[in-house]
């Protein structure tokens, strides 16, 4: 139960992250994850098109930052296109420090993403024949 919903939670935050949405100050990103990790979650996000998984399982900075980039190069090129991407990031054994605040090497890139809403690409004009 905690598992899925800290999954959950890594992708809203991850995927808005991605995004290069955010503006907040560390301060109030950080309050604001608090606040959202005791949020429960009750709205779903709109119907993806497309569905990725990403995994971290190791407690390595360069590994973390490979899945964060995979991440956002995937939500890039689906965005491009106009269609929409669910981007899940799961993390288990040593790779759980990716969402800890106190030990994360990439807290700067996940947490300031809860303050924002998940990003809806516009719709590409249809080519005219």
């Amino acid at each position: 139960m905690i598992s899925s919903r800290l999954n959950r939670f890594v992708f809203l935050t991850a995927a808005a992250a991605l995004a290069g949405l955010l503006a907040a100050s560390a301060a109030e990103a950080q309050a604001t994850v608090k606040q959202a990790a005791q949020t429960k979650v009750t709205k779903t996000a709109p119907a993806a098109m497309h569905k990725v998984a990403i995994q971290v399982n190791q407690n390595d900075k360069a590994v973390m930052d490979l899945a964060l980039n995979n991440a956002k190069n995937v939500l890039d090129y689906y965005k491009e296109k106009g269609e929409m991407v669910a981007i899940e990031i799961v993390t288990y054994g040593p790779g759980l420090h990716m969402l800890r605040a106190d030990t994360s090497p990439v807290k700067e890139r996940i947490s300031p993403a809860a303050t924002r809403k998940p990003i809806r690409p516009r719709r590409r004009a249809s080519p005219s024949s």
